[in-house]
């Protein structure tokens, strides 16, 4: 191969490559200008099918929404992918205007993959923005929490 011709190769495989060196934040849905992310590929523990509402149907959260009336029960759900037996999930709701926790509820995972639920009664809760904290720990009680994820709703007055 000629000197001048090696260079010329190497770009146009590069170009057609798409050497763009960057990741992508993931894929546009179809039929939509959305983007979907594409779940974690290692054995982390993560959560999945998060879902927030105002009833539940078994053990999965209906009637979803983010803003509940002063006393409404609200009702959370979801899957904790990867979590082994023995690991314990934890959620906290929080008040944003202090920070105050306002309520906190903890159970094992269930035995296979499935839905974990929680729920909080919101009736001596002020109108206001908050905020749901999921956590996960390990098989060691002594493991710190790790975050899930988190959930911004608001409480609006009776």
């Amino acid at each position: 191969m000629h000197r001048k011709a090696a260079p010329a190769l190497l770009v146009g495989v590069l170009v057609l490559s798409g050497c763009g060196g960057g990741k992508s934040a993931g894929r546009e849905a179809p039929g939509s200008s959305a983007k979907t992310i594409d779940p974690p590929r290692s054995s982390d523990v993560y959560e999945d099918k998060f879902e927030i509402g105002r009833r539940m149907d078994g053990p999965v959260a209906t009637d979803q929404t983010d803003v509940f009336d002063q006393g409404q029960t609200i009702h959370v759900s979801f899957v904790v992918q990867n979590g082994k037996p023995g690991t314990e999930c934890r959620v906290q709701w929080t008040r944003l205007r202090d920070n105050a926790v306002v309520a906190e509820e903890k159970k094992p995972l269930p035995a296979k993959t499935d839905f974990i639920s929680f729920h909080a009664d919101t009736s001596g809760w002020e109108p206001g923005k908050y905020l749901l904290v999921k956590q996960v720990t390990g098989d060691d009680p002594n493991t710190p929490w790790r975050g899930l994820g988190t959930k911004d709703f608001t409480i609006r007055p009776k």
